[in-house]
């Protein structure tokens, strides 16, 4: 008995330790890692050959190889990654209207995927090029540019829209997921197969919404933090009109089914637009004008519940 009353009091010695050391007993036994080099090696460019011309066409042109290398690390704080080195290579091609795209092919990702991601970006640089640089005078937004997002930006996305959920959501939000996974699967496996593989190439902008749950999300950042009173409140008024112009023609490409978000600012909403407002928002619901405010979330499961019975 009088063993165990000393063994308790160590203990309780060495837990008031513990606690005291804080995150510095965590440290003490935390494993070290040891950072593996994993390579990739695979020429995807001979292993898939005919699938790159199903995918970009028989006259797209294919880059000479790089090999990257992705350090490894291992941080006391928990996080560890091996070191990656993989290679790639950029695919140059044109889409049915002329408008030239390059892509970066990897032999660390499976070919499905990369699909999807090649799908997204060819959809933002077409719309940034023919919707906002060709559509615009220059300096009408900040940082607008085709190939990268600045303060003005496209993001397009495919798949179930949703992010997060409120309180009284949980049960519904869970049943979004298990359905937008079970799409994601199906689509991935029939991107493995040559005869439902995508062609980029000949990619059809009237059908793309009918073909995939895609939304577009348009961030456009006034560039006339110079203007002021009555030439400030013209300007963004003309600009506004623009937009709402240029949104029509995106539905009228996709034939009235495109699922837009356009938020309009000034300065990326540091400054305020002439009528105080700090951003105006615009949203198509597969091609109908809706108004569910400013919140996006809102938004997002209008479009989930539109696609319910066609993706989903």
């Amino acid at each position: 008995m009088k063993k165990k009353k000393i063994i308790f009091i160590m203990l309780a010695v060495l837990a008031l330790i513990t606690a005291a050391a804080g995150v510095v007993s965590i440290v003490l036994y935390r494993q070290k890692h040891e950072i593996k080099t994993v390579y990739y090696t695979e020429d995807y460019t001979k292993l898939y050959e005919e699938e790159l011309q199903i995918i970009f066409g028989e006259d797209c042109r294919i880059g000479e190889k790089e090999t990257i290398t992705i350090e490894g690390e291992d941080c006391s704080c928990g996080f560890h990654s091996d070191t990656y080195i993989y290679d790639q290579w950029e695919i140059s091609y044109k889409d049915r209207s002329g408008q030239e795209y390059t892509q970066i092919l990897n032999n660390r990702s499976g070919l499905e995927y990369q699909q999807l991601w090649w799908l997204e970006e060819q959809l933002e640089q077409h719309y940034k090029q023919q919707f906002l640089v060709d559509y615009f005078e220059e300096g009408t937004f900040q940082d607008l540019s085709v190939e990268e997002n600045g303060r003005t930006y496209c993001f397009v996305f495919m798949g179930n829209p949703i992010n997060g959920f409120k309180s009284g959501q949980k049960e519904e939000y869970d049943r979004a997921e298990e359905a937008g996974d079970r799409y994601e699967e199906q689509l991935l496996n029939s991107l493995k197969d040559k005869e439902t593989m995508l062609h980029l190439w000949e990619l059809d902008y009237e059908q793309i919404f009918r073909d995939f749950p895609i939304k577009v999300s348009l961030h456009l950042s006034i560039d006339d933090q110079e203007l002021t009173g009555t030439k400030k409140a013209d300007w963004e008024k003309a600009v506004r009109e623009r937009v709402l112009r240029m949104m029509q023609s995106i539905n009228q490409e996709s034939d009235y089914t495109s699922n837009l978000a356009v938020n309009i600012c000034c300065a990326q909403g540091q400054e305020k637009l002439y009528d105080g407002e700090s951003g105006w928002h615009y949203y198509l619901l597969q091609g109908e004008s809706i108004e569910p405010g400013d919140d996006f979330e809102n938004y997002d499961w209008q479009l989930f519940y539109s696609y319910e019975g066609i993706f989903w």
